[in-house]
């Protein structure tokens, strides 16, 4: 009888983790058409400010370039942190490259994140 109750609680953990592993390859998975207001509007709203980050962060290249809607979500993002968002375009006089202003956008995003426990 021992042995059989053991099973079971080693198949309900392994269980459980699955389906908490499942949960965040969902999130990380999270794909919008940024051309689309609709679905970029939507996204805003379902969104926590943690997970808004981490779908910037996954996806700076567009963040960067000012492709579609994506000023939305960084708006939204400066909001709610009460943080402005910065994408510098040049420098000193020189233009910056996409790998700086990404690096550049990330060190804003660990900035907010650290600020709003986000992990």
């Amino acid at each position: 009888m021992c042995k059989a109750f053991f099973t079971f609680l080693c198949l309900v953990l392994i269980l459980c983790k699955t389906s908490c592993q499942s949960n965040r390859s969902r999130l990380d998975s999270v794909q919008i058409n940024l051309n689309d207001s609709t679905e970029v509007v939507g996204f805003i709203k379902k969104s926590s400010l943690c997970n808004k980050l981490k779908y910037i962060e996954k996806n700076k290249f567009p963040f960067c370039k000012g492709v579609g809607y994506s000023g939305l979500i960084l708006e939204s993002v400066s909001k709610e942190s009460s943080k402005d968002i910065f994408i510098p375009i040049a420098t000193g006089g020189v233009i910056l490259s996409g790998k700086q202003q990404e690096k550049e956008l990330q060190d804003q995003i660990w900035e907010i994140k650290k600020k709003f426990e986000c992990r």
